[in-house]
């Protein structure tokens, strides 16, 4: 049985598939200052004057570093209490508010805040709805908002625009979904109070893209996720890393995604080809565009011919060897436990869509590089 918090994560959080849907009403100029509640807040916040402490660990002061030494946001390696596998949180801060756990995903983009974690903060709600509806009818429904952001002590220089999860829905055609009580406590319940989308793609609207993208030029411009490995419980993003801080990285070139609404280039980070080997042969096919999410507790891919006995319960089986490779750059391989365990060694196998999704175990084995700017990942082994 697949825990729902995987299948979610798994099957819904990555922009590229194709159940994934995103639907916006008409957009306004137009646009109310609020709280997260729904209630008149008054005046704007002044961003300078919310930024938020959030690095209690290391007694950090607010504010951007010294550009000639990297920015580091904390990390946070959790595991969901279904057994779900690992994921990594981030604590950010909106408008000042007290701080957010949100899940760090490099397999969707844009910043998603749930309203709940933000009641009593001042934010800029727009007229313009977003809705994201989940593969099983699961969907977050609310507004774009405009506020600034900060995690560790890093902020977005100007106020950006996110999604503001207002409410927990089913759609039409599933409403016995897993958000049916209205509660997102399948979320909530692993402190998971937001998603914040980092992939290099274009966003859905163009206006909610990756925070990351939205820095000062000289951290934007690319950073590693270090997260320490398997027993790790903290880790790191490193921003405004240099040319020495990548040696040992191997790298693969993204091909070009359209650009952001700033004019600087977007990646397509959903359209790597990576090629893969069950129990010493290749897969038919045996390459298939993929993506590296983090947003993702167990591997996909797409093997519609593999023999009976090697699947599982739609899973590679225990004793089941496994090998990804992409561009020269990214290896794994492993044996397949028994029982499979979640971010570890539990590969799911598609037999519909000609996509894969390499999640949280390809970043427990590497730390790996963003380049935002120049349109690379790059891996090197923990």
């Amino acid at each position: 049985m697949i825990p729902l918090s995987m299948r979610l994560l798994t099957t819904a959080l990555v922009a590229c598939l194709a159940s994934l849907g995103l639907s916006c009403s008409d957009s306004s100029e137009t646009a109310a200052t609020v709280d997260a509640s729904g209630e008149d807040a008054g005046a704007e916040a002044d961003a300078a004057e919310d930024a938020l402490e959030l690095d209690a660990e290391t007694g950090s002061e607010v504010g951007l570093p010294d550009a000639s030494v990297p920015a580091v946001a904390p990390l946070k390696l959790a595991d969901y209490p279904d057994g779900g596998g690992k994921y990594l949180l981030m604590t950010i801060s909106v408008n000042g508010s007290p701080p957010i756990d949100v899940l760090l995903d490099t397999g969707s983009n844009g910043l998603r805040v749930f309203a709940e974690a933000l009641e009593g903060t001042e934010v800029e709600v727009g007229t313009e709805a977003l809705d994201v509806e989940f593969g099983n009818g699961e969907k977050l429904a609310g507004h774009i908002a405009t506020s600034s952001v900060s995690f560790g002590d890093i902020a977005t220089p100007e106020p950006i625009a996110y999604h503001l999860v207002e409410s927990f829905e089913c759609a039409s055609w599933n409403p016995n979904c897993e958000f049916a009580d209205g509660s997102g406590a399948l979320l909530t319940d692993a402190g998971i109070h937001g998603i914040l989308g980092v992939s290099t793609r274009a966003g859905q609207p163009a206006s909610v893209y990756s925070p990351f993208a939205q820095l000062d030029p000289e951290l934007r411009a690319g950073y590693v996720v270090h997260t320490g490995g398997w027993d790790a419980n903290v880790g790191e993003v490193r921003f405004g890393v240099s040319d020495d801080d990548m040696a040992g990285f191997a790298t693969i070139d993204l091909l070009p995604g359209g650009s952001f609404p700033s004019g600087e280039p977007a990646w397509a980070d959903d359209r790597v080809e990576a090629c893969f080997v069950v129990n010493g042969k290749d897969v038919e096919p045996p390459c298939t565009e993929m993506v590296f999410d983090t947003g993702s507790s167990a591997d996909v891919i797409y093997a519609p011919n593999l023999p009976p006995a090697e699947v599982d319960y739609g899973a590679l089986a225990p004793g089941v060897t496994f090998e990804a490779s992409a561009a020269g750059a990214f290896e794994t391989n492993f044996k397949v436990g028994s029982p499979q365990t979640a971010s570890l060694d539990l590969v799911f196998v598609d037999t519909t869509m000609p996509f894969a999704i390499l999640g949280i175990g390809a970043f427990l084995r590497n730390d790996v590089w963003i380049d935002q700017a120049g349109g690379k990942i790059g891996f090197k082994l923990l």
